[in-house]
């Protein structure tokens, strides 16, 4: 299996609900589906997580992400199914614990690439968003 599957399937099992794991990490591993993983920035070393600037701030129950990505691994494989993206949740925590990762269902409306895109996450575990778009808060 290619990367960014691999990892994305690592990721999955280890801290994906058990609904994600159903929806996402089984058609995975079936080979129904794949994915992308959305890590690298336009202006900064972002193979080094701890230089990563998109943003992950919490609004309400619901969280927005704000950055720009650009060599999303696996995005323009059309069964791309989901992206996992990497953002900093906690700009004043040690330099390796700012980061979280946030799973986004590949829909038009829900693009890694848009400049702001709502969604939900959390920093123990990957949530994936009931609805997404790119000007609404997820539902």
């Amino acid at each position: 299996m290619p990367g960014p599957d691999t990892g994305n399937m690592e990721l999955l099992h280890l801290l994906g609900s058990e609904q994600q794991r159903q929806e996402w990490l089984e058609p995975l591993l079936a080979g129904k589906i794949r994915s992308g993983f959305a890590m690298t920035e336009p202006d900064v070393a972002s193979s080094d997580a701890t230089n990563i600037a998109t943003q992950i701030d919490r609004d309400g129950d619901d969280y927005v992400i704000n950055g720009r990505k650009w060599w999303t691994s696996g995005a323009m494989d059309p069964r791309c199914a989901f992206f996992i993206l990497m953002g900093k949740t906690g700009p004043a925590a040690p330099a390796h614990r700012q980061q979280t990762m946030v799973l986004i269902p590949a829909t038009p409306r829900a693009s890694p690439w848009s400049a702001t895109t709502p969604c939900s996450a959390t920093t123990t575990s990957m949530v994936t968003p009931r609805s997404c778009s790119a000007t609404s808060a997820c539902r």
